[in-house]
């Protein structure tokens, strides 16, 4: 049976049952399913992130956290980790054990997406330096006008 590679995120309302989770694909042994990397996101009362080390490889923090940072509910707690899986039902009975809502993404299309919005951010940002670079050269054109305004003022008085 082929190995699929996967991203999934694990959405819990109970934060200890997250970090038991977390524990759980830490110790994972199975034949079916290789855990590649795991981290543990969780957005505590004041709004602040926090971002947990979970196990050690591609999904510590990076780019997928990042991005999974932004869909951490409101006190809640997000587990995203990258895996090989040759089927689901491993993952699937970890979720149902520790009550979490699990969904499931080919690592190809997560990884896509996200050179996507970096390539969209990176062109934003050079778009928004090339409008305050002319705006800072109009701003420069119009300081120097007012000076020469200003010394040919002078100069006749």
């Amino acid at each position: 049976m082929p190995m699929n590679e996967n991203v999934i995120t694990l959405r819990f309302t109970d934060r200890a049952a997250a970090y038991q989770a977390l524990s759980g694909l830490r110790h994972l042994n199975a034949a079916s399913t290789e855990v590649l990397g795991a981290v543990l996101i969780e957005r505590l009362e004041d709004g602040a992130v926090r971002v947990t080390e979970g196990v050690d490889g591609v999904a510590g923090r990076n780019a997928a956290a990042d991005a999974c940072i932004a869909h951490a509910p409101a006190d809640g707690t997000v587990i995203l980790s990258e895996v090989r899986e040759t089927g689901t039902d491993t993952l699937d009975m970890l979720a149902l054990w520790y009550g979490a809502a699990l969904k499931r993404l080919p690592a190809d299309s997560v990884r896509g997406g996200l050179h996507a919005v970096e390539r969209a951010a990176d062109s934003t940002g050079k778009e928004e330096a090339r409008r305050t670079g002319a705006a800072e050269r109009a701003e420069a054109a119009r300081k120097s006008s007012d000076g020469v305004a200003v010394l040919r003022q002078m100069s006749a008085a």
